[in-house]
């Protein structure tokens, strides 16, 4: 059953976070973000939850953004899973840096696991499911062509060089592993330079909000913990309604990424109105 789910929920099944996407234009996206409009899916803002530093996804020292077509993007929280793998994907590289890389392998193995439903395929899933939700608006078709691919192929090319550390680690090469692991962040990296700073942002924090929920230190982030953290309506209802809170509820997809912490509560919090038609007739 959870294999069904796991697999539906790769369809389109955040359309109920999407209603007022960013829109971003090839203008303006180098200097400042031209964002349309937060996610109205509550009353109080993602902005009304403390904010964190964004980790490094978000490099000061990075390149200069590619030049974008105009496109409405979809909702920031498919960006987290993506965000999820990367960090896990550095972890695993310092500690294969280190010799044997034991911790990476047993990472990379329960990444792995379960063939086509594994938990690399989900997460990596999702972020091919936001390249793939972009609607474009741009007249120029080779620039949009190239963007496609560019998103596509970044999350393709990480996942490949998942593979070859896995394969490596196999042969206790570390090093080789290592190198394989920076690799892949690179190439998510590609991918997040194409998505606007403010959404990496955003998922970021939401991430850092649920983590500073488990305020028994526990692993397991129940009602009342869930009720009680500096989590804004936007962010209650996109880890438990959307994409991200399948990751949140399994516990094979939260130790596959060395997550934590997992979310175990009986009472989601309670669906605006104008989202109640597209849950119900979604996947959910």
């Amino acid at each position: 059953m959870q294999s069904l789910l796991r697999a539906a929920l790769l369809l389109p099944a955040c359309i109920a976070l999407r209603r007022t996407a960013p829109v971003i234009s090839r203008r303006t996206f180098g200097s400042t973000i031209a964002v349309a409009a937060s996610l109205a899916l509550g009353t109080v803002p993602a902005s009304a939850a403390p904010a964190v530093q964004a980790g490094p996804t978000v490099d000061a020292a990075a390149p200069p953004r590619p030049e974008l077509p105009s496109a409405r993007l979809p909702s920031w929280t498919l960006l987290i899973p993506m965000i999820e793998i990367d960090d896990a994907v550095n972890a695993w590289a310092d500690d294969a840096k280190k010799g044997f890389g034991l911790s990476a392998k047993a990472g990379l193995e329960a990444l792995n696991k379960g063939g086509l439903l594994s938990a690399k395929n989900f997460y990596l899933g999702v972020g091919t499911k936001y390249a793939t939700s972009i609607a474009y608006d741009d007249l120029d078709k080779k620039l949009v062509e190239d963007d496609k691919n560019a998103r596509i192929g970044a999350v393709v090319f990480g996942g490949q060089a998942i593979d070859a550390a896995r394969k490596a680690l196999k042969a206790d090469d570390g090093f080789a592993a290592a190198e394989a692991l920076r690799t892949a962040s690179k190439r998510f990296g590609d991918f997040f330079a194409r998505v606007p700073a403010a959404d990496v942002a955003k998922a970021r924090n939401a991430l850092a909000h649920l983590k500073a929920a488990d305020a028994s230190k526990d692993g397991v982030i129940d009602d009342a913990e869930f009720y009680k953290a500096s989590l804004s309506d936007e962010e209650r209802l996109a880890a438990t309604w959307g994409v991200w809170g399948t990751t949140l509820y399994s516990a094979d997809l939260r130790a596959a990424v060395g997550s934590p912490f997992i979310l175990q509560i009986k009472k989601p919090p309670d669906v605006p109105d104008e989202l109640k038609k597209v849950i119900a007739s979604s996947e959910f």
